[in-house]
């Protein structure tokens, strides 16, 4: 049986050696009632197709385009993006984790595609973002 962490099972979490979550650029703001906001590292716009094949070999992933950050801001017009986020999780053998876009991105049409973060996962990670926003999101 499972549950959702509140934030002071976070907050806890966070205390560890190692921490849940480690490289927040803002801990005191990420943390949220029942989870914690991540930031972005780093955005690529996806320019070319991917193969993804039975095996290794076979896989291909599309060539990427990195955006540029001025003054802390990335302007992102209408497509699809790899982004890689600042924290590294270290994920205890019991919790798992699910990646949710927060609704003020839904409102701006944009979206976040997540993976499961399976227990016991260290490592930072990449999602996928997709602005539908035809007159695009900064």
């Amino acid at each position: 049986m499972g549950s959702v962490l509140s934030a002071a099972m976070i907050g806890e979490l966070l205390k560890t050696d190692p921490p849940l979550i480690e490289g927040m650029p803002h801990p005191d703001q990420a943390l949220q009632p029942n989870g914690v906001d991540l930031s972005l590292m780093s955005v690529a716009h996806i320019r070319s197709a991917g193969c993804l094949g039975v095996q290794a070999e076979d896989r291909v992933l599309p060539d990427l385009a990195p955006q540029e950050f001025t003054d802390g801001w990335v302007c992102l017009p209408r497509g699809e993006y790899l982004i890689t986020f600042n924290e590294i999780v270290h994920l205890p053998l019991h919790i798992m984790a699910l990646g949710r876009p927060r609704s003020s991105l839904l409102r701006m049409a944009v979206s976040i595609g997540t993976a499961v973060w399976d227990a016991g996962y260290h490592g930072r990670s990449q999602s996928l973002l997709v602005v539908y926003n035809s007159h695009g999101v900064r």
